[in-house]
């Protein structure tokens, strides 16, 4: 009978320590925790409108053209030495 009480008050002894600690955490201000999360957020916002910052089509060329041969420089390089990755190169 011992044992069982003793086990008993172990696992009240527990739900005592959640219960506190849950209460420690009741005591942070949620204005706190939201602001922490406001400054590390940025731009996820979607806002219909114009674009807060208007970029250069001569820019956006340019962008477009490195992302292009970023994309196709490797298959064109593998195309061009076909040769010698079936053995047959100079």
């Amino acid at each position: 009978a011992y044992e069982k009480l003793k086990k008993h008050q172990n696992i009240k002894h527990s739900i005592d320590i959640l219960t506190r600690s849950k209460m420690v955490l009741n005591l942070v201000p949620r204005s706190a925790a939201s602001a922490v999360a406001r400054k590390y957020h940025g731009y996820g916002t979607w806002i219909v409108g114009p674009p807060r910052t208007r970029i250069n089509p001569y820019e956006k060329l340019a962008h477009g053209t490195f992302i292009f041969c970023a994309i196709w420089a490797t298959p064109i390089w593998i195309l061009t030495h076909l040769k010698d990755y079936r053995g047959g190169g100079d």
